[in-house]
């Protein structure tokens, strides 16, 4: 009798795995039919209401690393990693400003407002791209609050005009 359950079970399970994968997004799908990248994507049901969440800033990263992408022209990013004060607070953007040679990173959070949350730091890791296309040969600092690095572009970082 035991093993006429089991097989009855594992008959269940094997019905319903079939039966599920034959959907898509709750849609039926024929397993012949081609998919196309025309398909309509699903698109997001609910806007973010800044108004609902407390918008901050972080004050301070605990590593940052430069990339330089070995191409021409050069394309630089830089990879900050910290930790978020706690596990309902998550980053909304960042935003990178150019002032001669020194590129400063702004990170800015959003929490829920009025949210009970886990009163543990969440760490993070961020790849924040820099626009240095155009820029003359030279040294240049890259700042994200208490951390600074430095990269080198030994000639102009431009394609050449023909």
């Amino acid at each position: 009798m035991k093993k006429i359950r089991a097989g009855i079970g594992f008959l269940m399970v094997l019905w319903l795995s079939v039966g599920l994968s034959a959907c898509v997004d709750g849609r039926a799908v024929d397993p012949g039919q081609s998919v196309s990248s025309n398909d309509p994507l699903p698109q997001p049901t609910a806007t973010l209401n800044e108004a609902d969440y407390e918008m901050g800033e972080i004050n301070a990263v605990d590593e940052i690393s430069l990339n330089v992408m070995e191409s021409f022209p050069l394309q630089v990013s830089v990879t900050v990693r910290g930790n978020l004060p706690d596990g309902c607070t998550e980053i909304a953007e960042s935003e990178v400003e150019r002032e001669g040679n020194a590129f400063t990173v702004k990170i800015t959070t959003r929490r829920p407002k009025d949210a009970v949350c886990t009163q543990a730091l969440v760490p993070f890791e961020k790849n924040i791209p820099l626009d240095v296309y155009g820029l003359p040969a030279g040294t240049y600092t890259v700042k994200v609050y208490n951390q600074s690095a430095e990269f080198n572009f030994d000639m102009d970082n431009s394609l050449p005009e023909e």
